[in-house]
């Protein structure tokens, strides 16, 4: 492997008395040797070169330009490790699906020149992932990124703005006109499927599974949820979360926390950790049930240790949670759901008392079409409704 270096290219003298510099093994010629302007104009290509990340094809004329597509992928991935991050440092889910449609696109034209890259091979990565079984929704995701990657390589000047131009050619594929499997539908969890979990789930992932379920909150903002981000406002709770799903749009997240859901969270809010769920304290808490449980007398056998050691972090990860509620599951045998549909079923509730704006109101969305995928079809509202216009004469055979 080539070592790394920080060294620049070098500002050298022409025969000829000019001033040049070598980038990319082309040479540009700067003005007299030793003049301020060269020096100049040597700060500026330099710096330009080191804003493209010493790009391969920065100063070569577009004709002499030869960069193959997994060489923009390469280019693309260290720009986006460096992009998709959240206020922590860490990087965001978003560059898992980079990673994963990313893969397809070089296992099929990553040997192939960027510029050769047409709309009819694009069509033709498409459907491959038709044939693959993917969803339309995880199809268009993916022409999504292809598109993003190709718009930042032309603002780069890795590729020809024409290119790019072309592949914006290319459409999303459209549910009912493709052979791609449809967006798979989210239900909202029976009362019942919950009430048979919850005695199979560690106390903590069951007060998290309850307080989900009143809330309506995402199983992110659940596991993110910080003794400093909830505020007293007269009988009720409010969490603003720092870090949510719209931020990055400048849009703000408020959870309102209120009767029942309040008594589930403050035996939470003690402690050194500002993080309210964690999954050391719930193994903690796991190992005491056990303790407790303990049939054997602690002076046979092994004895809990004073400084038992656990593993785990200072917060519930969002898989950690989800596996839990799918051991549950499996422990009750009923068929497994996941903490999005705890989401959904309180939408549903949600627009049976209150309607669709309360739906976006608690769920958080600025726009309703957005609460209408969460919001169930009231099949009860709509009979009692159409008996009001007809004055209750409806036919039920008609």
């Amino acid at each position: 492997m080539p070592r790394l270096t920080t060294k620049l290219p070098t500002y050298r003298k022409h025969p000829s008395g000019q001033a040049i510099v070598k980038l990319n093994g082309v040479v540009h010629y700067l003005g007299k040797h030793g003049s301020r302007s060269s020096k100049v104009q040597y700060d500026r290509l330099v710096s330009q070169w080191l804003a493209s990340n010493r790009s391969p094809t920065f100063g070569v004329p577009e004709d002499k330009k030869e960069i193959t597509v997994v060489q923009i992928i390469r280019e693309y991935r260290k720009w986006a490790e460096s992009y998709y991050l959240d206020e922590s440092g860490r990087q965001t889910s978003t560059l898992a699906g980079v990673a994963t449609t990313m893969k397809r696109l070089r296992k099929c034209y990553g040997s192939e020149q960027a510029e050769d890259f047409t709309p009819l091979a694009f069509k033709d990565v498409v459907k491959r992932m038709v044939s693959e079984g993917l969803s339309v929704s995880t199809i268009n995701a993916s022409i999504a990124r292809i598109k993003s990657m190709f718009r930042w390589a032309a603002s780069e000047e890795l590729i020809s703005q024409a290119t790019y131009d072309r592949l914006c050619t290319i459409r999303n594929e459209i549910p009912g006109k493709t052979k791609a499997k449809p967006r798979r539908v989210v239900q909202a969890v029976s009362d019942a499927d919950i009430d048979a979990t919850l005695p199979h789930l560690p106390a903590m992932v069951r007060d998290m599974v309850r307080l989900q379920r009143l809330t309506g909150a995402r199983p992110g903002e659940l596991c993110k949820l910080r003794v400093s981000e909830i505020k007293a406002v007269g009988d009720v709770l409010v969490y603003q979360p720092n870090n949510h799903k719209t931020k990055h749009h400048g849009k703000s997240r408020t959870i309102v926390i209120a009767g029942e859901a309040i008594d589930i969270l403050k035996p939470y809010m003690t402690g050194e950790s500002d993080y309210v769920f964690s999954s050391v304290k719930s193994m903690m808490q796991s190992l005491a049930e056990r303790t407790a449980k303990r049939v054997t007398p602690l002076n046979a056998g092994n004895k809990p240790k004073a400084d038992r050691k656990v593993n785990g972090s200072d917060k519930y990860r969002e898989d950690s949670y989800r596996r839990a509620i799918k051991r549950g599951c499996e422990a009750a045998k009923i068929t497994p759901w996941s903490p999005n549909q705890l989401r959904h079923a309180a939408a549903v509730d949600i627009q049976s008392t209150l309607g669709i704006e309360a739906v976006a109101a608690v769920l958080g969305h600025s726009k309703i079409d957005t609460s209408k995928i969460y919001a169930k079809h009231n099949l009860a509202l709509a009979i009692e409704a159409a008996k009001a216009i007809t004055g209750g004469k409806a036919d039920a055979k008609a």
